[in-house]
């Protein structure tokens, strides 16, 4: 992947993410997450793919 583009919705309010928020797999809210949560776990899946795929490339 060379670029990636997420894209909010800014006419519509949202809620500021908290620490009580549950994690993706415990999500049961009928309502999506705010954008800065679907984010983060962007973010964090990628920096993760990535390190294993130095790790499984470097051999």
């Amino acid at each position: 992947v060379v670029g990636l583009d997420l894209v909010d919705d800014e006419s519509k309010p949202e809620r500021r993410p908290t620490k009580h928020m549950p994690t993706p797999a415990q999500w049961i809210n009928i309502f999506n997450p705010a954008f800065s949560y679907y984010a983060y776990y962007c973010y964090a899946n990628l920096h993760t793919l990535n390190k294993v795929l130095l790790i499984v490339f470097e051999k």
